[in-house]
């Protein structure tokens, strides 16, 4: 019988020989110090939050990167050789860098969580005199995320996290409010003084429970605190897009599995929608990471979409927001308690945490390491009038949809199933499902940590971009966990077709030796920028990844195609969803 890597390889070469039509090319990558010795020389290091996000400055193709505590700034004029010509440290962790007109906009956490974060502008760097000079500091609220300028540059919107402390003497849980901050100025010069809004979630309070029926998620309700978290303190505003017109802004609220929409013209917050949930009864994941192997298989379980990233686009008229479901949970810890949403399967059975009404079939399943014994699920979702639980939710998509707008409704109309776990498992199988962040990396490689991610979010869609190419509408995917970058072709009624999946970067080394060998690849693509031809470095269209944990900066070429048959696309997407089911068939076969 011929082996399953062999069988493997086959079903691979047919996979690259009809592989998709817009395809990634590298052209450079940068490394970006997690910091700086005493005589000023770069450090690097995995997972050192080195860079989170960048901008790009078309004109003088420069690119800004925000993380750690420094901005950098690289310069991308000879695209093949970028090299950093400036740093500056900042008051606190960059979390998110935007650029527009002649400024720079930064949003920095504060170190003491119990003070509001801050907004720095600069102006754009000067090359001749070497100068970059902050102009403003402007106060917003707790753990500011995500900004987004809008298109003439003199309205700010900040995400404000929020996100859940210790207190100083240990024994509480300190929540701040989610918020948004809305920074308005009067002119195009952002060094003037700006009116700045807040805009919270108060008000839906009294809406709580009408909003977790439509699976807004309100997941922890005081459990370990001196006092009841309200469902205000729970929403954390995390990733912004606007309308076209931009008089809404849509954020996402990833732990809540929910979208926020923002009224521009009242600086509030207007509804805030539920984005359901997802049944995995005629879908297939991969659920253990204790099962030896890439099993992918249908559960009668549902999981949140609960989006990081999330992008707007319009085609023919009609508005879409798409999101990479990521997905997230809660841990809470004080001195005395720690407390967690989610638990595996196991543990619900061996906690009797379990509804009567669950099948013993399920309950069997959840006893099994092989099958549904390791994956996360939520303690707090799905109970039935006795606190026990009845329906069974795990955490994130591991995919990513489209919705439609529709004045204050969002409506569902794709979503990408399975598509990205099977993709994984077809094209680079070594590392499916695997993890980012080595305990050692001077002894593990990525392929030691194969499938060691499937319990958890498997995946991890992260980031989005979406770019027009000769008439073709692209969306971009990056993944964290796998660290791979997918292209998806739109067609004139918005539907998409997989073209292509590429993930950069060595496998078979420790992660030591691929940092020093610098080939380490995309690893967690948490920012995708898409630069169109006439914007370019390379006077081709691009695609700039800013990437967390090997902190690296990427710029990739997309070359132009001549997609002369409409239908290849869809042939091509066929053909790849058959290699998938035979796949499927001959690991079920050989494990028997």
């Amino acid at each position: 019988m011929p082996s399953s890597g062999f069988i493997l390889g086959l079903l691979l070469l047919y996979a690259v020989i009809v592989d998709g039509v817009f395809q990634l090319r590298p052209i450079s990558t940068i490394y970006i110090p997690s910091g700086y010795d005493s005589d000023d020389s770069p450090s690097y290091e995995i997972d050192g939050g080195a860079i989170e996000q960048s901008a790009y400055d078309n004109v003088n193709k420069l690119v800004y990167g925000a993380g750690s505590s420094f901005i950098h700034v690289v310069d991308f004029s000879n695209a093949s050789n970028p090299i950093i010509i400036k740093k500056v440290h900042t008051p606190g962790v960059a979390n998110d860098i935007e650029l527009c007109g002649d400024f720079v906009a930064v949003t920095v956490s504060n170190d003491d969580p119990y003070q509001p974060g801050t907004v720095l502008i600069f102006s754009l760097y000067n090359k001749t005199d070497d100068s970059f000079q902050i102009v403003q500091n402007i106060t917003v609220g707790s753990e500011p995320d995500m900004l987004k300028f809008t298109k003439n540059c003199r309205r700010i919107v900040v995400a404000n996290e929020g996100e859940a402390f210790t207190s100083t003497g240990g024994n509480d849980i300190v929540n701040p409010e989610g918020s948004l901050s809305i920074i308005t100025f009067a002119s195009n010069d952002l060094s003037k003084s700006p009116n700045i809004s807040n805009a919270d979630f108060q008000k839906f309070n009294s809406r709580s429970d009408e909003l977790e029926a439509k699976y807004v998620r309100y997941p922890y309700k005081g459990y370990i605190s001196q006092q009841q978290d309200t469902f205000s303190q729970n929403m954390e505003p995390e990733y912004i897009a606007f309308s076209s017109d931009e008089s809404k802004a849509y954020v996402a609220l990833q732990e809540n599995n929910a979208i926020a929409i923002v009224d521009m013209a009242t600086s509030s917050v207007e509804e805030i929608v539920g984005l359901g949930i997802k049944s995995w009864k005629d879908l297939t994941l991969d659920a253990s990471d204790k099962d030896s192997g890439i099993n992918m298989k249908s559960w009668p379980v549902y999981s949140f979409y609960q989006p990081d990233s999330i992008i707007h686009y319009e085609i023919n008229g009609v508005e879409y927001i798409a999101t990479a479901n990521e997905g997230d949970s809660i841990t809470y810890r004080t001195d005395d308690s720690k407390w967690e949403e989610d638990k595996r399967g196991e543990k619900l059975v061996k906690e009797s945490l379990l509804s009567e009404n669950m099948s013993q079939t399920v309950k069997m399943y959840l006893d099994n390491k092989d099958e549904l014994g390791r994956l996360q699920f939520s303690t707090v979702d799905g109970l039935d009038n006795d606190g026990k639980i009845e329906t069974l939710f795990h955490y994130g998509g591991r995919s990513w949809s489209i919705f439609r707008i529709n004045n204050n409704n969002l409506t569902m109309v794709y979503d990408s199933g399975d598509e990205i776990e099977s993709m994984m498992a077809l094209n680079y199988p070594d590392v499916f499902n695997g993890d980012t962040k080595p305990d050692d990396p001077s002894e593990e490689t990525p392929e030691d940590l194969f499938d060691s991610r499937s319990d958890n979010k498997g995946p991890e869609c992260e980031s989005l971009a979406f770019g027009e190419i000769d008439g073709n509408k692209l969306i971009f995917v990056g993944n964290d966990r796998s660290s791979s970058i997918m292209i998806y072709k739109l067609s004139l009624e918005g539907h998409p077709t997989f073209q292509s999946i590429f993930r950069a970067g060595g496998t078979d080394e420790t992660f030591t030796a691929l940092l020093e060998k610098r080939n380490l690849g995309d690893l967690d693509p948490e920012d995708l920028r898409f630069i169109p031809k006439d914007e370019s470095p390379t006077g081709s269209a691009t695609l700039l990844v800013t990437s967390t944990v090997s902190g690296t900066l990427t710029l990739y070429e997309i070359p132009d195609v001549q997609d002369t048959n409409p239908s290849s696309t869809c042939q091509l997407q066929a053909v790849n969803l058959l290699l998938i089911v035979i796949l499927a068939a001959i690991s079920k076969f050989l494990t028997i």
